[in-house]
């Protein structure tokens, strides 16, 4: 059997890009697992990151079944900001995936069903603040993993150039009638 074909490719950012990242107002970092007193302050953490969102919240998440983050997204989502997911199709089918529920609320969410895993896990928030590491939405992310994620705030260069990978791939998973 012939190896798979890979999806056609829309134009593609470099594969290296080199940004500054000294100029931003802030950056945090967060590691899991925590420690047993502060078990739960990370998630409380990112969920404060995304509850800042006035505008837009766009998450690239390979697992996404944390329903305290699921809830964070539900919540902007009310407030009006314009909230999109993308995530791995094989995921979405997981037990406690949260992916059909954010769809059955109105929130727009695009999968990534070819062949290969969409590993990505990253929140853009209000084209201003990246949340980027190895983290997934995930229990188990949460509670047991060797995990960690990196808040950028106010590092534009950074968070534009993923910006610019999720608009690329929110282009590329596009369902076939899909206007936007």
């Amino acid at each position: 059997m012939p190896p798979p074909t890979p999806p056609p490719a829309a134009a593609a950012p470099p594969s290296v890009l080199a940004v500054s990242v000294a100029a931003a107002e802030a950056t945090e970092v967060l590691f899991f697992p925590e420690a047993r007193g502060a078990r739960g302050a990370h998630v409380a953490r990112l969920c404060a990151e995304l509850e800042a969102a006035r505008r837009t919240l766009d998450v690239a998440m390979f697992t996404l079944t944390h329903d305290g983050l699921a809830d964070a997204l539900f919540a902007a989502h009310r407030r009006g900001c314009r909230v999109r997911v993308l995530t791995d199709g094989r995921q979405a089918k997981c037990t406690g995936a949260d992916a059909q529920r954010l769809r059955e609320a109105g929130i727009a969410v695009r999968l990534d069903s070819s062949f290969y895993a969409f590993h990505h896990k990253f929140a853009i928030v209000d084209g201003r603040t990246l949340l980027n590491g190895s983290f997934n939405w995930t229990a188990q992310a949460a509670s047991g993993n060797h995990e960690s994620v990196v808040i950028f705030r106010g590092a534009g260069e950074l968070t534009a150039s993923f910006t610019a990978q999720f608009e690329r791939m929110w282009s590329l998973f596009a369902p076939a009638s899909a206007s936007g």
